[in-house]
């Protein structure tokens, strides 16, 4: 999956149960983190793409030669219009 290849890469890390970036992409233009806690007050954290993220991940993909393995249309189509 994506999420993996991205932890493989040194980008995500799943050390807390959730995808957060790694020290030098916490500050980075790619990814934004999103804390929330509900009315039992548990945590989550979501890490979202920017439109940013999404060229640096298309570009990390065919860097990788793996443009075979993910469906990488949604991604240019975003691309195009950020």
């Amino acid at each position: 999956t994506l999420c993996s290849l991205l932890r493989q890469k040194k980008i995500l890390s799943k050390q807390t149960g959730y995808n957060e970036q790694m020290g030098k992409y916490i500050k980075s233009p790619y990814f934004k983190t999103v804390v929330e806690e509900d009315e039992r007050e548990h945590i989550s954290i979501v890490t979202l793409v920017t439109p940013k993220g999404l060229k640096f991940i298309y570009r990390l993909i065919k860097k990788n030669e793996l443009l075979d393995e993910f469906d990488t249309t949604s991604l240019l189509e975003v691309s195009a219009n950020a």
